[in-house]
């Protein structure tokens, strides 16, 4: 749902439109993941989210080609999903995992 020219949200709106896309959000059938998802969602169509297991019921309302169940903890598939995806533009919203923020394996390739 878009909003009112001159609202707070159609400021984040427009900040949303201007992120390089492919986006992922890492962590996306948690609340804050889920809830970003599904804003970024409202203003884009290349918006990809992961999830642990399905089903996962923060995000069943969403397109399934836009989830993808993954285990980050395995560095495998952590390289297929950013190989399959080719994000842009990442957001980590999960706590646990070993230190994946510092390898190379994690950074989005142009």
């Amino acid at each position: 749902m878009l909003h009112e020219v001159g609202s707070p949200r159609s400021a984040i709106a427009e900040k949303a439109c201007r992120l390089q896309g492919p986006i992922l959000v890492l962590g996306a059938s948690g609340f804050i993941g889920a809830n970003l998802m599904r804003s970024l969602m409202t203003v884009r169509g290349d918006v990809f989210g992961t999830t642990t297991r399905k089903p996962a019921w923060r995000l069943a309302d969403l397109p399934d080609d836009h989830v993808r169940m993954v285990d980050l903890l395995i560095e495998s598939n952590l390289e297929s999903l950013l190989a399959t995806v080719r994000p842009r533009t990442i957001f980590r919203n999960f706590s646990k995992t070993p230190d994946i923020g510092s390898s190379e394996s994690f950074r989005a390739q142009p």
